[in-house]
């Protein structure tokens, strides 16, 4: 295995350390020991790791709450929550049923 020159002066682009997380993760090693072996300071390598692993897992869709509003439809036997994206969601106005909505929200 080559060793990587990288001098803990100089920048990293993403591409450099795209390639090194490449090598680590082949490489089989745990992380101070591919750290040491290449010369790259422990905290450096952390903070590269977990920009490129945030990078990697954004959702390509918004997370987070959505505000609903409970709405009574012609039956007693129902309601309905619709969110402010469109979706309706109609429950069943049964205990159970709505146990298990409180269950949901609760979370």
């Amino acid at each position: 295995m080559a060793k990587l020159v990288i001098m803990s002066k100089q920048r990293w682009n993403q591409e450099e350390v795209k390639n090194l997380m490449e090598q680590w993760r082949d490489s089989g090693l745990d992380k101070t020991s591919f750290c040491k072996m290449h010369d790259i300071t422990y905290s450096r390598f952390l903070y590269w790791n977990k920009r490129m692993n945030q990078t990697v897992s954004k959702p390509d869709v918004n997370v987070g709450f959505v505000s609903l509003k409970v709405e009574q439809e012609a039956t007693s036997e129902s309601i309905c929550l619709k969110g402010a994206n469109g979706l309706a969601l109609y429950i069943a106005t049964s205990p159970a049923s709505l146990q298990f909505v409180k269950a949901l929200l609760s979370c």
